[in-house]
């Protein structure tokens, strides 16, 4: 469990499902693509802000904010209407992990392939291998700094934590005389 929910949506009528529910136009996301939109009620008001990432055509990963995982996956259901998609709420197999900050790119290049800290801006790869096991990464930061989003498995997330929070310590001797104080 972590802090946004995950939902999959795949199925032959994906795009159009989701461009009806979706305001940003989802039609423009190529595989390994994401954009940041809003689920809207019919009068207009905002049922959630969330992240689409287009993994495949027709296969999409919903990021929802984690108060709304019931109402949201309520309402994808019930607007599912005909359509040949199969809507799967998989929060509670998946965790997120954010790294954020000035230094994301540094930490993460400790334990990523060099593919990983390549990315640009609502980028992702759908099989990324970070410390040793295999994530969902993105750099669809949202703190105005730059970042990276580590979807795992629930059960690699204090694995992955852990070797993130490592890989984040200062190492040498330079770092040790960084806190040197002088008169």
């Amino acid at each position: 469990m972590s802090h946004m929910g995950e939902v999959d949506v795949k199925g032959q009528d994906a795009l159009p499902f989701l461009q009806r529910l979706l305001t940003n136009d989802v039609s423009k996301l190529t595989d390994g693509k994401a954009l940041y939109t809003a689920m809207c009620y019919e009068d207009g008001g905002t049922v959630d802000d969330l992240l689409v990432y287009q993994k495949k055509k027709n296969h999409y990963l919903l990021v929802i904010n984690a108060s709304n995982i019931d109402k949201d996956v309520d309402w994808l259901l019930k607007h599912q209407e005909k359509d040949d998609v199969l809507i799967k709420n998989i929060s509670d197999q998946t965790a997120l992990l954010a790294l954020q900050g000035p230094l994301a790119a540094d930490i993460i290049k400790e334990v990523a392939d060099e593919e990983v800290t390549s990315l640009k801006p609502f980028t992702f790869l759908s099989k990324a291998e970070v410390a040793n096991k295999e994530v969902l990464v993105s750099r669809t930061g949202y703190t105005g700094e730059d970042g990276f989003e580590i979807y795992c498995q629930s059960e690699d997330a204090v694995h992955l934590w852990s070797a993130l929070l490592e890989a984040g310590q200062p190492k040498g001797l330079f770092h040790a005389d960084s806190v040197h104080v002088t008169p």
